[in-house]
């Protein structure tokens, strides 16, 4: 009974230091693109918890915009971020469903899609986050709220 006991704590605590690695592990910006008032930023990975990419967000919007030169050409300003898995990397448009962009040349110019986090501000000033399975907003005072969860 000792052993197992022993062996079930080791697998736990295994798990919850796995899990905090992947949480807490620094995320790299790969590259953006910008098309029409749509923001596309290419990451390595991002946190695991939807909250933990909200708050990477906000500790990163200002650096990101900043060093690749994101601005909304849109005379009201409107402007939305999509946040994409850079995966293996560029590739042929192929039969897959890939995003490809047209300021680079081809044939290497598509990548999956695989969206890890859209992000519309809001005139209000709150700010919308789109997961998979799951919708929150982040007011002005940094307070985060689910609003739709697809699995419940």
């Amino acid at each position: 009974m000792k052993k197992a006991t022993f062996i079930v704590i080791t697998l736990l605590l295994f798990a919850c230091a796995f899990f905090i690695y992947l949480e807490k592990r620094h995320t790299t910006v790969i590259t953006t693109h910008q098309i029409g008032d749509v923001a596309v930023i290419f990451v390595d990975h991002l946190p695991i918890t939807y909250h933990s990419r909200i708050k990477w967000w906000y500790s990163h919007i200002d650096n990101i915009t900043e060093n690749y030169h994101i601005v909304s050409k849109s005379p009201e300003g409107m402007f939305s971020y999509s946040v994409y898995a850079f995966g293996k990397g560029y590739k042929k448009e192929g039969k897959e469903d890939r995003l490809c962009f047209d300021d680079m040349p081809s044939p290497d110019n598509c990548v999956d899609k695989n969206v890890l986090l859209n992000v519309m501000p809001m005139n209000s000033g709150d700010d919308k986050f789109f997961f998979d399975n799951a919708i929150y907003i982040s007011n002005k005072n940094g307070n985060i709220h689910r609003v739709y969860d697809r699995l419940k």
